[in-house]
């Protein structure tokens, strides 16, 4: 079976908010984010050269800021994946249009197309039926276009559901989110949108994180793949070891865990291009293992 490591750098908004926090005027920060995504595949495809054959590595990253990584990713045969849907809404609305979407993924010469939808099977209907309905255009794109779909399932708690869980959000993440994410995927697999990948929230608790996995991998040729949160180091490990011990699971996808803070060191002067890029490696590599520690126990 192989396992996928995707270093995820698709950051946006929340890039753009860490360099206006550092003070940085916004007539820079184009050029900044734009290092800051090569810096990262120079990063990975250092690691690249430490997984084994039946570990795949892969870039995720934006064409509006990582257009440059994604033409370098090409010469140096690293697979990349870019994002279709525009950053930071609460329903699935694509980027460059419903009527552009497809041609603009292609001019990108990426090999996978990723979407990330919040998606709570409880909450707005009207809003689920119009993701449901451009996921579903997406899917029939890809299909036809013969490219992998990486489907990003985020579930947000309405309150009344996070009151449940106490009010308490980790509470929400254990014992109340794993049933509302089979619900979801089942809907949005009974649209006719199957993925070749889950990318889904975390779990500590295995029993949530099995049953999410049973459904993803019977739904998706490769299964789920457990995401960051952009959590702390330690927390994202235990993440990605509970995945990592469950079937169905085939790998990662962490994004700020690995790059902020190598990033904000650079930023602020305390190394250079080098050391951010060899930081940002050396973080991925940890998690790959924790990945192959807990995989193999």
């Amino acid at each position: 079976m192989t396992d996928y490591f995707v270093f995820a750098f698709d950051h946006r908004n929340s890039l753009r908010n860490l360099l206006s926090s550092l003070d940085i005027a916004p007539s820079e920060q184009t050029a900044i984010a734009t290092l800051a995504k090569s810096l990262a595949l120079e990063g990975l495809s250092e690691a690249l050269r430490s997984l084994t054959v039946n570990e795949v590595g892969m870039l995720l990253v934006d064409d509006e800021y990582g257009s440059a990584a994604i033409a370098r990713a090409r010469t140096l045969g690293v697979p990349t994946v870019v994002p279709v849907e525009r950053s930071g809404q609460p329903e699935f609305i694509f980027e460059h249009g419903e009527d552009d979407f497809w041609a603009r993924f292609v001019e990108t010469g990426a090999d996978t197309v990723k979407a990330l939808v919040r998606y709570n099977p409880e909450g707005d209907a009207s809003a689920n039926a119009r993701s449901r309905d451009r996921l579903a255009k997406l899917a029939v794109a890809a299909a036809r276009a013969g490219t992998d779909l990486m489907l990003e399932l985020l579930v947000p708690p309405s309150a009344a559901q996070l009151e449940v869980a106490g009010g308490v959000v980790e509470r929400y993440d254990e014992t109340v989110r794993a049933d509302l994410v089979l619900e979801a995927m089942a809907q949005l697999s009974a649209a006719d949108i199957r993925p070749r990948w889950w990318k889904l929230e975390p779990y500590q608790a295995v029993e949530p994180a099995r049953r999410v996995a049973a459904y993803g991998a019977a739904h998706a040729r490769s299964g789920c793949l457990v995401l960051g949160r952009g959590a702390d180091r330690e927390l994202v490990a235990e993440w990605v070891a509970t995945a990592a011990g469950v079937p169905g699971y085939s790998g990662f996808a962490i994004g700020r865990t690995l790059w902020v803070e190598p990033l904000h060191e650079f930023l602020q002067h305390r190394c250079d291009e080098r050391d951010v890029a060899a930081k940002m490696a050396a973080n991925y590599l940890y998690f790959v293992n924790v990945y192959r520690q807990q995989k193999g126990s």
